[in-house]
C-alpha cells in the first residue's frame, strides 16, 4: 500500500480529525466541475454528487450503471454493488434534495446498462507486490478520480483531498448527526462494527461545543 501523505487524510487516520464537507462546500466544488476538456460537465457533477452522498468506495461509485439509480416513492434509490470485502446495499435519499434529484435526472437519461461515469473511468493497470514476493496486476478504473477531486476542491478547502476523503466525510457526518452505529454499518456496507468505530470520534468543533455543557 503506498504511503499516505495527504495532509487532510493523514490527520483523519492519525488523530481522528476531519474537516467536514457540508452542502455549502460541496456546492462550491460543484461550480469547479468543468468537465474533461470542457465536455462531460454534467457527468462530472453527478459523479461528485454520488461520491458525496453515498460514501461509496471510489471503485464502487465509478462502477455504477444507470440502472443503479432509480426513484422509489419520494426517494432516489442508489444501489451500490460491493467491492473488496463489503456488502451490497441500497441507499435512499429524499427526492426533495436538489443534489439527489440532479443525480437521478442525469441517470434517467442513460441506457440502463451504461456506466454512469464512463468518461471518468481509467484504463490504468497497476502492479501490486505481495508479502511473499509475488505480484499481480489489476485494472484501477478509479485512478483518474484523484486528479479530478483534487481539482474540484481547489480553493474550496485549504488543502487538497483524495476521493476516499468523501467516504470518511459521509460516515463521520452521519455519526455526528446521531445515526446509530448499526445503521452506519449497513449504509457503509461493512460486515462488522470494527470498521465503523473510526467514525465515532469527535471533531474539534464538536468537542468544543460539548465543553460548554461540562461543569
Amino acid at each position: 500500500m503506498p504511503k499516505i501523505s495527504n495532509v487532510n487524510y493523514r490527520a483523519f487516520l492519525d488523530k481522528g480529525e476531519i474537516q467536514l464537507i457540508d452542502i455549502k462546500l460541496l456546492n462550491l466544488a460543484l461550480k469547479n466541475v468543468s468537465g474533461i476538456y470542457g465536455k462531460n460537465r454534467e457527468e462530472g457533477r453527478a459523479l461528485l454528487i454520488a461520491l458525496y452522498l453515498t460514501g461509496g468506495r471510489p471503485i464502487e461509485v465509478i462502477g455504477m450503471q444507470a440502472k443503479h439509480v432509480y426513484k422509489q416513492d419520494t426517494y432516489v434509490a442508489v444501489q451500490m454493488l460491493t467491492a473488496k470485502r463489503g456488502k451490497a446495499r441500497i441507499m435512499y435519499f429524499r427526492e426533495s434534495m436538489p443534489i439527489a434529484k440532479e443525480l437521478y435526472d442525469y441517470a434517467i437519461h442513460k441506457f440502463p446498462e451504461m456506466y454512469l461515469f464512463f468518461h471518468y473511468r481509467s484504463l490504468e493497470t497497476k502492479t501490486v507486490k505481495k508479502k511473499d514476493g509475488s505480484t499481480y496486476e489489476y485494472a484501477d478504473v478509479a485512478a483518474k478520480l484523484t486528479y479530478h477531486v483534487k481539482h474540484w476542491f481547489k480553493g474550496v478547502i485549504p488543502s487538497s483531498i483524495p476521493p476516499y476523503y468523501l467516504r470518511h466525510n459521509r460516515f463521520t457526518s452521519m455519526a455526528q448527526n446521531g445515526v446509530s452505529i448499526n445503521d452506519i454499518q449497513q449504509f457503509k456496507g461493512a460486515k462488522t462494527h470494527e470498521s465503523v468505530q473510526a467514525y465515532l470520534h469527535l471533531s474539534q468543533h464538536e468537542a468544543k461545543k460539548i465543553a460548554k455543557h461540562i461543569t
